[in-house]
């Protein structure tokens, strides 16, 4: 099959290994980003071709004007044609509306969207257009369904990850202790995810449960460091707030603020535990990464959470918001470095086993040739 893969986001993160996978099964794969990445190397080394063209119409980032976003589809809808593909795969609320309505001027093209977050932008009046919708979790998936999206035409595919290219990446567990000039002993406890601002949930990630559980664990463990990796999603975004805020806390000498960061894979290595306090989530890449590199996750039961972590086995759940809770969680593994461990060993088995990239792969390869009657009619 020769399919586009398009996301309406310059970083390709988990399309990554959707394509490289796809490629490995034989088939012609193209991906349409709407601006350069350092991942768009990666890509292009492996012979998939990447197409940029600008489909962000979100009014956050809003960067087109009316006719520039007709330009744009115009664009889509050539190479759609030019390239004649079988399969059109959108992720992320813009590219869903640009690619539902490309395929509309091909009756033979198979599409195929992804929601990858409980959102349901456009769904009401274009999912009529998918082949498929694919959520990424069953959490997602039911809140479809509350939205009106007919349950039958839902597949739930989660998150892969690549382990043997994530192997490739050495374990290093003082990586992060010699960037910041700290000793191999102080235990790093850290959280990875952008910065929102929200209209609805003011910290839509859990920022501040993350720093509120810090200042109490100090308390217990003043030796420990609190490590934020992200940046802001929107350039009007609260990086800087929370940075404010661990001042107010009086734990700014505790807590370290990266930015965005290509090496999230040596970082976690050097955590002594992940923390995912997020109010919701679809099917987070992240926690997939710490449990890929052992790494102990501690997250807020939430629904998608609950479906990646079996609670006490392969991490630890706490309630979402409860900074108490949480501290609770991280301090008892602080206090229990071979719980800790076990965890971690425990969360990188059960990777292996639900979570690997080629079951992902496999079961969109599977929905795509559920619809092959489309490309052989006449």
């Amino acid at each position: 099959m020769k399919i586009l893969v398009l996301k309406a986001d310059a970083k390709p993160s988990s399309l990554w290994y959707l394509a490289k996978g796809l490629k490995k099964r034989g088939h012609e794969v193209h991906v349409l980003l709407p601006g350069q990445h350092p991942g768009c190397e990666k890509l292009r080394n492996l012979q998939i071709p990447v197409h940029i063209n600008s489909i962000i119409t979100t009014r956050q980032l809003r960067k087109n004007t009316f006719w520039e976003d007709i330009a744009s589809f115009k664009k889509l809808v050539r190479l759609v044609r030019d390239n004649s593909f079988d399969v059109i795969n959108p992720h992320l609320p813009a590219a869903r509306l640009f690619g539902r309505m490309s395929s509309l001027f091909f009756k033979k093209t198979i599409i195929v969207s992804v929601v990858r977050e409980l959102e349901s932008h456009h769904e009401r009046w274009t999912n009529w257009i998918d082949d498929a919708t694919v959520a990424v979790s069953l959490e997602t998936k039911r809140y479809l369904v509350s939205k009106g999206i007919p349950e039958s035409k839902i597949e739930v595919i989660y998150n892969g990850i690549d382990i043997e290219e994530v192997d490739g990446i050495p374990e290093d567990k003082y990586y992060l202790h010699r960037e910041l000039g700290l000793n191999g002993d102080i235990k790093l406890i850290g959280m990875v995810g952008y910065f929102y601002r929200d209209n609805t949930l003011a910290d839509r990630k859990g920022h501040k449960v993350f720093l509120d559980a810090a200042r109490i664990v100090s308390r217990s463990f003043p030796e420990a460091r609190f490590v934020l990796v992200g940046s802001n999603f929107f350039p009007k975004d609260n990086k800087e707030r929370f940075e404010n805020y661990a001042k107010d806390l009086g734990i700014q000498d505790k807590v370290y603020f990266l930015g965005e960061r290509p090496d999230v894979f040596s970082i976690l290595s050097s955590l002594y535990l992940h923390v995912l306090p997020s109010f919701m989530e679809g099917c987070p890449m992240v926690l997939l990464e710490a449990m890929s590199r052992k790494t102990p996750n501690v997250a807020s039961r939430i629904g998608c959470h609950e479906e990646i972590i079996v609670d006490k086995e392969t991490g630890v759940l706490f309630e979402p918001g409860n900074a108490h809770h949480l501290s609770e969680c991280i301090i008892s593994l602080l206090h229990e470095p071979s719980r800790a461990k076990a965890l971690g060993c425990a969360g990188r088995r059960r990777l292996e086993t639900h979570f690997a990239v080629q079951e992902m792969v496999r079961k969109y390869e599977d929905l795509f040739q559920r619809f092959s009657y489309k490309i052989s009619k006449s």
